[in-house]
């Protein structure tokens, strides 16, 4: 399996997400029309949820165990060299064992 690497932007200025070529100013030259530069790089964890959307860091999913149910609720983070979720309750190391689904972000919880 070939990994993938990529990332997103978060704009904190603007409040939305910048795809990394839009943000290729970020190494050398104006990030966005007005300048902004108050970015949050996210990375790609090379894995999907339930319904096939992509996960990156920052992302709020719900983890499933193989009866459905949901086990753990937290934000992917990335930590000792792992993608984790962190919760309230604890932290997982291994959740790609189970099923998640990406339910918001950190930025836009609505």
């Amino acid at each position: 399996m070939e990994r993938v690497i990529k990332f997103r932007a978060w704009d904190e200025d603007a409040q939305r997400y910048e795809w990394i070529g839009a943000c290729a100013g970020f190494f050398g030259g104006e990030l966005t029309p007005d300048g902004s530069r108050n970015i949050k790089f996210e990375q790609f964890t090379g894995l999907h949820d339930k319904n096939g959307k992509e996960i990156y860091e920052g992302d709020v999913v719900k983890v499933f165990d193989v009866y459905g149910e949901i086990n753990i609720k937290g934000v992917i983070i990335f930590q000792d060299g792992s993608f984790c979720i962190k919760s309230d309750a604890c932290t997982y190391y291994r959740w790609m064992d189970y099923e998640a689904e990406i339910t918001s972000n950190i930025h836009e919880r609505g």
